[in-house]
C-alpha cells in the first residue's frame, strides 16, 4: 500500500534509479525527473507529499527549483541532497524553505527516517490547518444563529457563503409584502441584475427546505449583461414552508465553483442561517409591537428615528443621497 508520493529530482540517472528503489521497496509511490524543468512539468499536472532534488541540476538549481515549488498554494515537503556540502550551501537551503538536508553519499535508512519526518510534519499540519477551518467554519454559523438585523444577517450570509463555496459575487433578496422582490445586498453583482436573477429563480420554485445547484442552462433566457455564469448555488429564506427570500452565490469570474467544495460546511452553515432568519423574524415582530401606537396602530417616534438610522446606514454604504421630508397635518384625528 502507497504511504505517501515523493518526486524525485536528480540529473544522475545511478542515483535517481538509486533513491526510487529505496522508496519504491518502503512502500512509497515514486516519479522521478532528470531536472527542474522537468520537474515544474510533473508538479503542474500532479501534487506530491515530498520532492527530493539534488542541488546541483542542469539549467535551474536546487534552490532555485526549491523556491519555485514553494510558490505553489500546496508544495510539498522538500529534501536537498548535495554532493559538496558547506554551512553557507545548508543555511541558504533551510532558509528557502527546505525541510532537511542530505550529504551524499548516505544511509538508506537516513533517507526513510527524513522522508517519515516529512510526512508526519505534513500529517500534522493538515490536521491543524483542518482544525483552524472547522473552528473558523463553527464561528461563523455561530454569527449566523445570533444575527437578529435582517440585514447584517443576509450581508454575513453572502460573505460566509462566498467564502465557503469558492463563489465570486452574490446577492440576497426578500419579498415584501406586495409580493414583489426587494434586493437587500450584494457581492460583486449590480442590483438590476441581481433582480433579474431573483426573478427567474423564483419562476423555478425551487425546493424551500433545502439548498440546491443550478447550472446556467436552467437559468436562461436572463439578461445580456451576465453571460459567464456557469452555475450558482440557491439558498432559501422560508417562514413556515414559504419562501421569503434567498442568498443567491455565482461561479467565479476565472470558471465554475471548485471540485473541491465541501458539501457538509455548506450545509452546516445553511442550517445555521436558517436558525438566524427565523430569530430574525421574531426579533421583526416584537420590534414591530414596539413600533407602532397601540391605540392608532400607526408608527410611532421610534419607528422613525430607527427608519432614519437605517437609511442613513444604507445611502452610507452605496453612495447614494439621503432627504427626509416633514409634512405637518392638522386634523390629523378627524383625517
Amino acid at each position: 500500500m502507497d504511504k505517501g508520493t515523493i518526486l524525485v529530482v536528480d540529473d544522475d540517472a545511478f542515483f535517481r534509479h538509486q533513491y526510487g528503489d529505496i522508496l519504491t521497496e518502503a512502500g512509497y509511490h515514486v516519479t522521478t525527473a532528470a531536472s527542474a524543468e522537468e520537474a515544474l512539468e510533473v508538479l503542474a499536472n500532479e501534487n506530491f507529499d515530498v520532492m527530493m532534488t539534488d542541488m546541483v541540476l542542469p539549467g535551474l538549481s536546487g534552490i532555485d527549483l526549491l523556491r519555485e515549488v514553494k510558490r505553489r498554494e500546496t508544495p510539498p515537503e522538500v529534501i536537498l541532497v548535495t554532493g559538496h556540502a558547506t554551512v553557507e550551501t545548508a543555511i541558504r537551503a533551510l532558509k528557502a524553505g527546505a525541510r532537511d538536508y542530505l550529504v551524499k553519499p548516505f544511509d538508506p535508512e537516513v533517507l526513510l527516517h527524513d522522508v517519515h519526518t516529512c510526512l508526519e510534519q505534513r500529517r500534522l499540519l493538515n490536521e491543524n490547518l483542518h482544525l483552524k477551518r472547522q473552528i473558523r467554519l463553527f464561528t461563523a454559523g455561530q454569527d449566523l444563529a445570533a444575527l437578529l438585523d435582517m440585514e447584517r444577517l443576509l450581508s454575513q450570509a453572502m460573505i460566509s457563503f462566498l467564502e465557503e463555496t469558492g463563489g465570486g459575487r452574490a446577492f440576497a433578496f426578500l419579498k415584501n409584502g406586495r409580493n414583489e422582490i426587494d434586493i437587500i445586498g450584494t457581492e460583486g453583482v449590480s442590483e438590476e441584475i441581481a433582480r433579474a436573477h431573483a426573478l427567474r429563480l423564483m419562476e423555478l420554485k425551487p425546493e424551500c427546505k433545502w439548498f440546491q445547484r443550478f447550472s446556467a442552462e436552467q437559468l436562461t433566457p436572463v439578461v445580456e449583461p451576465f453571460v459567464d455564469i456557469r452555475s450558482l448555488y440557491f439558498f432559501p429564506l422560508c417562514r413556515e414552508d414559504h419562501g421569503q427570500g434567498a442568498v443567491v452565490v455565482f461561479n467565479p469570474d476565472a470558471g465554475d465553483f471548485p471540485a473541491d467544495v465541501y458539501e457538509p460546511n455548506i450545509r452546516f452553515l445553511f442550517e445555521q442561517l436558517s436558525l438566524g432568519f427565523s430569530n430574525a423574524l421574531r426579533y421583526e415582530g416584537a420590534r414591530d409591537m414596539m413600533f407602532t401606537d397601540d391605540l392608532t396602530g400607526l408608527y410611532n417616534y421610534r419607528f422613525l428615528q430607527n427608519s432614519l438610522d437605517q437609511e442613513v446606514r444604507r445611502c452610507e454604504r452605496y453612495g447614494a443621497t439621503f432627504s427626509v421630508v416633514f409634512i405637518d397635518l392638522d386634523h390629523f384625528k378627524e383625517v
